[in-house]
C-alpha cells in the first residue's frame, strides 16, 4: 500500500477520526466524524498504525481505515 496523492472519491460513507492541531501542526485532540459517500479525500500522510493512514478532506485532517477507502479485490466476491 503506498501513499497516493490523487484524489480519491469515496464510494461510501465511512468513520474517520478527525484531527484537532495546536500550533505547530501537532494533533492534540480528536473527535469521530462521518466522511459521506461521494467526498474527495486526499491521502497526505502515514496513519498511528499499519492499518491506518492521514488525509485531507476541506482542510481538516482526519485518520482513516485502509480498509474503508480503498476498492476491494473483484476475486473476494467469486464463489
Amino acid at each position: 500500500m503506498s501513499l497516493s496523492q490523487r484524489p480519491i472519491i469515496l464510494s461510501k460513507t465511512i468513520v474517520a477520526m478527525a484531527l484537532d492541531s495546536a500550533e505547530g501542526g501537532t494533533p492534540h485532540s480528536a473527535s469521530f466524524a462521518q466522511l459521506p459517500a461521494g467526498t474527495e479525500i486526499r491521502i497526505v500522510g502515514v496513519g498511528f498504525n499499519n492499518r491506518t493512514v492521514r488525509v485531507c478532506c476541506h482542510d481538516r485532517s482526519y485518520f482513516v481505515f485502509w480498509r474503508d477507502i480503498e476498492e476491494p479485490d473483484s476475486s473476494y466476491y467469486l464463489p
